[in-house]
C-alpha cells in the first residue's frame, strides 16, 4: 500500500514512532462515534481505547510544548493561530486546536486567537475566555510566543518580520511545520517544530 504525500503531515496526535509524521485524517473525530457504536458488542476493544488515550496525551504534550517557551512567565500571552479541525474548514468539533487552547487556559495564558474561518464556530466553544483577533498580526500584538495550531495557507505566508515587530518576544511553536525554519532563524526566532532537530 502505497500512501501518497499530500495525504502525510504533521498533526499534533496520533505520532509515528520513527518519523513522527501523522497521518492527515478524521480519525480523533470518527474514534468516538465508533467506539459508542461498537462499546456493546462483545468485541476486543484495547487498540481503540489506546488510541484515544495516545491521542488526549499528545494533544497534552503539545500544549506543554507551548507552555516551555513561556515558562518562566507568570501570566503568559499566547498568540494562536488556527482553530479549526484543519485548513479549509470552520469545523471545530474534536479540533485538536481547541483542546490545546483549553488546556492553555487551564494553566492561566491568555490567548489571542485567530482563524480565517472557525472563529464563529471557536466563539461557541470557548465564550468569553479567549481575545478573538480581527488578523493573525492582530492576534500577535505583544504576545510571548506564536503558536500555530492549524495548516492554513495564510499562515504559511505569514510576513515574518511584520510578525516579529508585533510579538514581545521572537518565538515560535509551529505544530504544523509551515514555517521555513531557516527564514525564521535568520530573522532572530527561536522556532520549535514537529519531528525536526530543535536545538
Amino acid at each position: 500500500v502505497r500512501i501518497r504525500r499530500r495525504v502525510v503531515f504533521p498533526q499534533p496526535f496520533v505520532p509515528s514512532t520513527k518519523t513522527r509524521s501523522f497521518l492527515k485524517t478524521c480519525i480523533s473525530a470518527f474514534e468516538k462515534s465508533f467506539f459508542g457504536k461498537i462499546e456493546e458488542d462483545t468485541l476486543n476493544l484495547s487498540l481503540i481505547e489506546a488510541t484515544i488515550r495516545g491521542n488526549d496525551k499528545r494533544k497534552i504534550q503539545m500544549a506543554r510544548r507551548i507552555l516551555e517557551e513561556v515558562s518562566d512567565l507568570r501570566k503568559p500571552i499566547i498568540g494562536v493561530l488556527g482553530a479549526a479541525f484543519k485548513g479549509g474548514t470552520d469545523d471545530c468539533r474534536e479540533s485538536p486546536a481547541m483542546q490545546i487552547i483549553q488546556i492553555l487556559l487551564e494553566k492561566g495564558a491568555t490567548i489571542r486567537l485567530f482563524d480565517p474561518e472557525a472563529l464563529e464556530n471557536a466563539k461557541k466553544i470557548l465564550g468569553d475566555k479567549v481575545y478573538y483577533a480581527k488578523d493573525m498580526y492582530d492576534a500577535l500584538e505583544e504576545a510571548d510566543v506564536m503558536a500555530i495550531l492549524t495548516e492554513w495557507e495564510d499562515f504559511k505566508n505569514i510576513d515574518l518580520e511584520k510578525a516579529k515587530q508585533k510579538l514581545k518576544n521572537p518565538k515560535i511553536v509551529d505544530l504544523r511545520n509551515l514555517i521555513n525554519r531557516k527564514s525564521a532563524i535568520n530573522l532572530g526566532f527561536d522556532i520549535k517544530s514537529i519531528g525536526v532537530c530543535n536545538d
